[in-house]
């Protein structure tokens, strides 16, 4: 089964055997105090979604209403 990140939605397949490595690495990406320097990245706290969730990206909440 596959996996997506909350914040940017990259799919992770999670019966990789370095999955929690590579979940670990991905968190730090989205987490503001891991680099000295800035960088076009969404800031916040990963929420990993199993794939066959629906996608809520927001926008469509907008255009709903």
């Amino acid at each position: 089964m596959q996996i997506r990140c909350s914040l940017c939605n990259m799919l992770f397949d999670d019966s990789d055997e370095l999955i929690q490595e590579r979940k670990r690495r991905h968190e730090q990406w989205h987490r503001l105090d891991m680099t000295s320097y800035k960088r076009n990245a969404i800031i916040g706290d990963v929420v990993w979604i199993p794939n066959d969730a629906p996608r809520d990206t927001g926008i469509q909440n907008k255009i709903k209403k």
